[in-house]
């Protein structure tokens, strides 16, 4: 039975063994009923009771209606839109679409957990909209005026943090004396494996496989060098990459480089001439509608990101993930999150006053404790997205798909190839483990400082903490794979790709191996040749700045 179906037929019943004070006391429980009571005989309490409740599923079944049908009215102004022709005209049409939009009592976008504050909509911001066009889509970005409910947000922001901080962690891990020893354990591994003291030795740094040869980070390489089939196949992938590029997410994610102002500011122009900007839990929040696209596969991405987090969260690790909400409302529409807090390596790049990663944290952060805190908010999420972008083999990864936010933190997003598949199809770029640049690592430092050996040893116990619970991935791959219309199993032999899957875990390796293992990816994918030249690919291809 459809949930629609059992919201229309519940039946609420007064059952025959209640006596009359059960029934009274139920009474006595309903808010404003204390009055009824003292008019009516103790013989029609039940009736009075039954009459409540059918009441009170009416209610429910209206704003059950109200708010699906809300949450259509969002998708359908992205269908709407994608039919107006010129598209040109689309964003002179949005604010009559916003206007027109039917705003139920109560209503609310329907991104946030259970567990959140409920945060009802007050108003629509007509004139702060904004379509995507292309030529067979128009995502629109929507933007509403919410009060937060006080009641529970304290208590909920309380949790959250208690959850993401990462000092807790480092508490709960020098409580547990299972992780000290092998948070030891690794270092002790890891400081064996070093070469001469270094994990990196600079003049191998990059090598991919025993067919590459490599070229430093600090050269822009080409690709002049690719075999005759390599650029036809090359052809190939141009073409996956320019639609892959127009329908992705990192054009449309990150709010600050869409409105081009900071997201703080332009909640302050808007709350200066609200009437509702002087009420408790105001807030100003913003989501992508889609039409024509199946946006499925990255709810299932996000389902993966946010097991992993939860891996590393009950393993006592300070790794960070950042799962961003996204509903799929059907088989070819949907809202997403957009992050407002964040801004693309692309972004960041073609400012005018960059002068590279580092440069931008010590101009941003200064040179004290604020900055020594966002250096490590960058490390603990090189590290966990290191570990979930091997095991997942996500790939993709230009800098128009990683971000970085305000506390330092990097953000993947737009996970439209995992699990064996790339642009082009089996043929790819991206053949390291993950990307590690030599710009992220002078981030920290470099690959002779504590902050990169501690890089090191948080990957591995990152992939000790995932090898433990590996079971959960996996069947949560195994359940999604089976019949599956998304784009990562379609046409391909999917239990060859589970087992590929369990093998990245390296289940079999003692810790000792895998430390090795680890140690080997880093030194395979750090300045390594392949990430360049796809990063090379992109600039020529879609204007990503490398």
């Amino acid at each position: 039975m459809s949930i629609e179906a059992k919201v229309v037929n519940q039946q609420f019943e007064v059952p025959s063994t209640q006596t009359a004070e059960d029934v009274t006391r139920r009474l006595m429980d309903i808010p404003q009923m204390m009055d009824k009571l003292e008019q009516v005989s103790s013989a029609s309490q039940p009736a009075l009771l039954l009459q409540w409740m059918e009441k009170e599923r009416k209610k429910r079944y209206k704003y059950f209606h109200e708010q699906r049908d809300f949450v259509k009215a969002l998708t359908d102004i992205s269908e709407r839109m994608r039919a107006v022709d010129p598209p040109q005209n689309r964003k002179k049409l949005l604010p009559g679409e916003l206007k027109a939009l039917v705003v139920p009592d109560m209503a609310y976008i329907p991104l946030g957990r259970v567990s959140d504050s409920f945060c009802r909509i007050t108003r629509v911001l007509t004139d702060e909209g904004t379509v995507f066009s292309t030529h067979s889509r128009a995502p629109c970005l929507l933007c509403f005026e919410v009060i937060e409910d006080q009641v529970n947000s304290a208590g909920q922001r309380k949790l959250s943090t208690e959850l993401k901080n990462p000092s807790d962690m480092l508490r709960k891990s020098a409580s547990d004396p299972g992780l000290t020893s092998l948070e030891a354990e690794v270092a002790r591994l890891v400081k064996k494996i070093a070469i001469n003291g270094q994990l990196i030795c600079v003049e191998n740094a990059g090598l991919n496989s025993p067919t590459t040869t490599v070229t430093s980070d600090d050269s822009m390489d080409s690709t002049s060098e690719l075999s005759r089939e390599d650029s036809q196949q090359l052809n190939v992938i141009r073409g996956y990459s320019k639609t892959a590029y127009e329908m992705g997410l990192s054009k449309l994610l990150s709010a600050s480089e869409v409105f081009g102002e900071g997201w703080e500011a332009k909640k302050e122009r808007i709350r200066a001439s609200s009437p509702h900007g002087h009420l408790p839990g105001w807030n100003v929040i913003s989501l992508i509608s889609k039409s024509n696209d199946d946006i499925r596969q990255e709810v299932f991405a996000m389902q993966l990101i946010t097991t992993f987090q939860n891996i590393f969260h009950e393993s006592g690790l300070p790794l960070w993930l950042r799962p961003y909400r996204i509903v799929s409302t059907g088989r070819t529409s949907g809202l997403l999150e957009t992050i407002t807090d964040a801004q693309s390596l692309d972004g960041l790049k073609k400012r005018g006053d960059y002068a590279g990663l580092r440069a931008h944290f010590e101009r941003t952060y200064d040179v004290g404790d604020a900055f020594k805190k966002a250096q490590r908010n960058f490390l603990h999420s090189l590290a966990a997205y290191s570990v979930v972008c091997y095991l997942l083999q996500i790939k993709d990864r230009h800098n128009g798909n990683i971000m970085l936010d305000t506390e330092g933190h990097l953000v993947h997003i737009d996970f439209g190839f995992m699990l064996g598949i790339a642009p082009g199809g089996n043929w790819s770029f991206e053949t390291a483990p993950f990307k590690l640049t030599k710009e992220m690592v002078v981030v920290l430092g470099g690959v002779s400082s504590p902050l990169f050996g501690e890089f090191v040893q948080l990957v591995a116990l990152g992939l000790l903490a995932a090898q433990r619970q590996s079971d959960r991935v996996v069947a949560l791959v195994e359940i999604m794979m089976h019949n599956s219309t998304f784009p990562c199993f379609q046409g391909r032999d999917v239990s060859r790709d589970l087992q590929k899957l369990r093998n990245r875990f390296l289940l079999q390796c003692s810790t000792e191996k895998t430390v090795k293992a680890v140690v080997k990816m880093i030194r395979v994918s750090y300045k390594n040749k392949w990430t360049k030249r796809y990063d090379q690919f992109q600039k020529i291809t879609n204007g990503i700045v490398p």
